[in-house]
């Protein structure tokens, strides 16, 4: 009969459950934050009138011209060498979404990221207890 070590037996087996536990809870605190993003950009702006589009006012979420933007919104949930990372961005693709977001020297920010994550912090702190009890 073969003496078991604790690290030997049990150590990935729990690792696995582990990081099974904290996948399945950042990829719900990430869609929580993925939806509050797409609910909250604005139908119609209340800023500039650039041809049949109207701007969001400066600090407000971004209002919807095309709606690249808001479709190209996404979670991205992956584990990099043990670790679990969790992502709510946009795809590649859509130049503007950065410069919106954080503004540029002839813009001022529409940021639309940052204020979900805010919004949604108790909930996600919640998660992430609750999966790691």
């Amino acid at each position: 009969m073969k003496d078991w070590k604790i690290d030997e037996w049990l150590g990935k087996q729990v690792f696995t459950l582990a990081t099974k536990a904290n996948v399945r809870a950042m990829t719900k605190a990430a869609l929580i934050v993925e939806a509050d993003v797409k609910t909250h950009f604005t139908k119609m702006g209340q800023g500039r009138v650039y041809g049949r589009h109207t701007a969001s006012k400066p600090g407000d979420p971004p209002a919807i011209d095309t709606g690249l933007l808001r479709a190209s919104t996404a979670t991205d949930v992956r584990v990099i060498l043990g670790m679990v990372t969790g992502k709510v961005g946009i795809l590649d693709g859509v130049k503007y979404a950065l410069p919106l977001e954080l503004g540029t020297i002839k813009m001022s920010p529409r940021p639309y990221l940052r204020p979900a994550l805010k919004r949604n912090h108790k909930k996600i702190e919640a998660i992430f207890k609750e999966a790691n009890g």
